[in-house]
């Protein structure tokens, strides 16, 4: 009798989905939550404004957890990619509040336990095992 290859959870994929998810909710430096970061930030350390961080963040982050759950290629490539896209937008973060703030200013009293939970749960989803 052959197993069903649709419904094999990846145990270590999905805690990085969670803690992914649980990032955002959590102080990112300066920030009291993503929801408070403009997405342009990323890119323009001067930014203000607009659509917040937060969103694109727990999106990606509840696609990674839902699609730990199955080993069907496409989605263990999908869940894969929304990890580099949970890495990108950590280390885009951080270097941005480098830039921000300082170099010589960045620790880990300035970085907050966000993006540490985010950069880890994407590097989780990246490299778990299907």
């Amino acid at each position: 009798m052959t197993r069903s290859r649709v419904v094999e959870p990846s145990p270590i994929a999905f805690i990085g989905g969670v803690l992914a998810i649980i990032s955002c909710f959590l102080a990112w430096g300066e920030y009291p939550d993503p929801f408070d970061v403009p997405l342009q930030f990323l890119w323009d350390k001067d930014a203000t404004g607009g659509v917040k961080l937060g969103i694109p963040l727990v999106a990606v982050a509840a696609v990674v957890a839902l699609f730990s759950v199955s080993a069907v290629e496409p989605f263990v490539f999908l869940r894969r990619l929304g990890g580099v896209a949970l890495l990108g937008a950590t280390a885009l973060f951080v270097v941005q509040l480098g830039r921000r703030i300082g170099w010589d200013n960045l620790s880990a009293g300035n970085i907050d336990v966000g993006p540490y939970l985010g950069g880890a749960g994407g590097l989780l989803a990246l490299l778990s095992p299907s």
